[in-house]
């Protein structure tokens, strides 16, 4: 992620948009992400699948990501809906100033990190996920979830 947001930014890029490779985002809502930066003065906006009907996220995924936020919540104090949905775009300005050097999924817990280590100004704008069999088997189970805490919480605590 972070070779791909410098990359960006040699390029000159004014916006940068990120997805998961899961299949479960829809290039539809990238135009609302980046509409969202200009009309609440965001550096950043992130998509959630909370702010829609979420009854299409299955059950346990729900749960999963229900306690992720809390977890965000005490450990980055970033209040936000969807802490792992990796659909977002980033201004430039506040994109140099993010730095990601976790491996995997602990990029999202990062992310939340960045944005309130420089005092990023967040907005989330509702998205919609497909769940399929594919983004399913290709998406974090409960013990990768409990890997990522541990990478996270690792590098907060001891780098």
């Amino acid at each position: 992620m972070q070779t791909g947001i410098e990359f960006a930014l040699r390029r000159d890029a004014q916006v940068i948009v990120t997805f998961d490779a899961d299949g479960q985002h829809a290039a539809s809502d990238v135009a609302a992400l980046v509409d969202a930066l200009e009309k609440h003065a965001a550096d950043i906006s992130i998509g959630s699948r909370f702010l829609t009907d979420s009854s299409a996220v299955p059950f346990g995924r729900r749960m999963l990501l229900r306690l992720a936020v809390i977890f965000m919540r005490i450990t980055a104090r970033v209040p936000l809906t969807d802490v792992h949905n990796g659909l977002r775009a980033i201004r430039r300005q506040a994109a140099a100033k993010i730095s990601i050097t976790l491996d995997g999924m602990a990029h999202a817990s990062e992310i939340i990190d960045e944005i309130q280590r420089n005092s990023l100004r967040v907005v989330e704008v509702p998205v919609h996920v497909r769940y399929t069999e594919y983004s399913l088997h290709k998406g974090q189970s409960g013990a990768a979830a409990f890997r990522i805490a541990f990478e996270y919480l690792f590098k907060r605590w001891f780098l």
